[in-house]
């Protein structure tokens, strides 16, 4: 007969949850609309609502003892995020509730996951198996609209049901992370871990193969530091200059990997895709309301050519200008109790939820990953469960 326990509840709220934010959806892929259960773009409240009643039903299956100062803080930003509301200063309030959506969903995924005691390995699994249902939506984009390396219109067909090219390259790059370093080594999971390799190339994200390079460059490091061979650290380092000197001399390959030249546009806002002008744009803004911000959501930006509606592209910048001081120094002790290194000595299960956590982090300075409810919930999810191995250990 089957029994329900919390374990089981919250596995089956993980499935749900992927379920809703892969499929729940309708977006354009190249020239042909992509309709899979189409409810319009409401999955964030559907998976709030779920949220909600899973909540509920940890509550019935378990009792608790302890209040934790991370699901607390927390709270304290979903007040915050009030204030701008009600005092009228929020540049969005058609879309206001949609956004505030995701910051009441932060406290509820990682409050959930922190109750997980099973064991890891389905819950791994269950995001390996999501991942490699992304690679497959993005192989069937590359051939419906002719993939081409140099083509920038391809990156832009590459807006399958779950988000753009470079939401999907952070939400691979962090599923391939935790898979390496939890360390299963056998051949059916080497595969896999290339078939995640072909996918981040094949999404044309550059900020995804500056990681994944990253990434490799510092394990390989970090291994040959370990056997104290200081000789190939040092052939490391210079293959990384040579590389760095082939790359500023060669426009070709300038081209084909940021889509200019550095002899055409040496400048930090072509390299950054203009990120740097909404940065400076964006200080402006929060500086009229520095305290608790002028509410949240997208809002526009006069970058000279072109007002835009964008996130700032920057997790700090955006939710000063969301939050203010006071939200984002709320926000910030939430990140620092959560990521706290509890343990000298992490098991290869705690530090593989702890660094894959931190890719969306990093990731998150310079993307609007923390706008995307596939991003949020993978984050707080990873950042309950590290929290939940870490007590147990």
């Amino acid at each position: 007969m089957f029994k329900l326990s919390i374990n089981k509840i919250i596995n089956l709220y993980l499935i749900c949850s992927l379920f809703i934010l892969a499929f729940v959806e309708v977006e354009s892929s190249g020239s042909v609309p992509l309709k899979i259960f189409y409810i319009e773009n409401n999955k964030g409240y559907f998976l709030l609502i779920v949220s909600i009643i899973i909540l509920l039903l940890t509550f019935i299956y378990k009792s608790y003892k302890k209040i934790d100062l991370t699901v607390i803080f927390l709270l304290c930003k979903c007040v915050l995020d009030l204030i701008p509301f009600f005092r009228g200063t929020d540049a969005g309030r058609s879309s206001y509730w949609y956004y505030y959506a995701m910051v009441l969903l932060m406290p509820i995924v990682y409050f959930i996951f922190k109750q997980f005691s099973g064991d890891c390995e389905f819950i791994i699994n269950t995001l390996t198996m999501f991942g490699l249902l992304l690679i497959c939506q993005v192989v069937a984009t590359a051939i419906h609209n002719g993939y081409s390396f140099t083509s920038s219109i391809y990156k832009n067909y590459l807006r399958i049901p779950i988000a753009h090219s470079n939401i999907i390259g952070v939400i691979l790059l962090t599923i391939l992370v935790l898979r390496l370093i939890y360390g299963k080594k056998d051949k059916k999971n080497i595969i896999i871990d290339i078939v995640y390799v072909f996918g981040l190339i094949l999404i044309q994200s550059r900020g995804s193969w500056i990681f994944l390079i990253a990434w490799f460059s510092w394990v390989w490091i970090k291994k040959l530091h370990e056997k104290k061979k200081d000789v190939q650290i040092s052939l490391v380092f210079l293959l990384i200059l040579f590389f760095a000197v082939v790359f500023v001399s060669s426009e070709t390959l300038q081209e084909l990997l940021l889509s200019t030249t550095l002899n055409k546009s040496f400048d930090i806002y072509s390299m950054t895709s203009g990120r740097t002008k909404i940065w400076s744009l964006a200080v402006t803004k929060w500086l009229t309301n520095p305290w608790f911000g002028t509410g949240l959501g997208v809002t526009e930006y006069d970058i000279g050519r072109e007002v835009i509606f964008t996130g700032v592209h920057n997790i700090i910048i955006d939710y000063a200008v969301q939050s203010g001081i006071v939200g984002i120094a709320v926000y910030a002790a939430a990140l620092i109790h959560g990521l706290q290194n509890k343990k000298k000595k992490k098991s290869s299960i705690s530090k593989s939820f702890f660094w894959s956590s931190i890719v969306i982090l990093l990731y998150s300075m310079v993307e609007v990953c923390y706008y995307n409810f596939p991003c949020l919930f993978l984050f707080w999810m990873l950042m309950g469960i590290y929290n939940s191995k870490s007590m147990e250990e």
